[in-house]
C-alpha cells in the first residue's frame, strides 16, 4: 500500500470500526484518537518498558498474542505517535516485514530509520490516525492556525503537527 488517501482510507476504517462511540466529527476541538483505547479494542495489549532512547517501541508477537510495547522514558506524545506507528504496522503490514528474531521471538521495531518504505508507511499512517485530514482542515477553517494550537488540539508533539502540515500543503 503506498496511496495517501489509502492510508487514509485505513485509519479512518480503523477508527469508525473500534471508535465507534468516540464522535470526532462534530466538535472540531474534540479530535484526540485515543490509540491506547484503539489497541485494546483490536486485542492488542499495550505496555511501557524501558528501553534505549533510539527505539521508540515495539509490536511483539507470541502465541497468537499481540503486544506494542513503548519506551516510558519518551514524552507522552512520542508514546502515542508510537502506539499509533505499531498499529500502522500491524494493519498495513501484517506483522509480516520489518522482522528480526530476538531470543527466538518475532520483534517488529520502530526506529529513526526512515528510509524503509514500510516505516514510512506506518509513519504516514500514524499521523492520519492521530492528526486526520479532515479535521485538521476543519480546524484550520475554524480559525485554529498555529502549530502550538494546533499541536495542543490533537495531542501530539508540535514537531509532528509541524511535518503534518507540510505533507498537506498548509506550511
Amino acid at each position: 500500500m503506498n496511496s495517501a488517501q489509502a492510508l487514509r482510507r485505513e485509519a479512518k476504517k480503523l477508527i469508525s470500526r473500534y471508535l465507534s462511540d468516540v464522535d470526532m466529527s462534530t466538535d472540531p476541538r474534540n479530535v484526540r484518537t485515543d490509540v491506547f483505547k484503539l489497541a485494546e479494542r483490536i486485542g492488542i495489549a499495550v505496555k511501557n518498558s524501558t528501553f534505549s532512547d533510539e527505539i521508540s517501541g515495539l509490536l511483539l508477537k507470541k502465541d497468537n498474542n499481540l503486544l506494542i510495547v513503548v519506551n516510558c522514558e519518551h514524552h507522552p506524545h512520542r508514546q502515542r505517535f508510537t502506539v499509533a506507528h505499531e498499529l500502522g504496522h500491524y494493519i498495513l503490514h501484517g506483522g509480516e516485514t520489518i522482522h528480526y528474531d530476538v531470543g527466538g521471538e518475532p520483534l517488529y521495531f520502530r526506529s529513526d530509520s526512515i528510509y524503509n518504505a514500510d516505516e514510512r508507511e506506518a509513519n504516514r499512517f500514524a499521523a492520519e490516525l492521530l492528526m486526520p485530514e479532515h479535521l485538521v482542515s476543519r480546524c484550520i477553517e475554524a480559525g485554529t492556525c498555529t502549530v502550538e494550537t494546533l499541536s495542543e488540539i490533537f495531542d501530539v508533539s508540535e514537531d509532528a503537527m509541524r511535518y503534518r502540515l507540510i505533507n498537506l500543503g498548509y506550511m
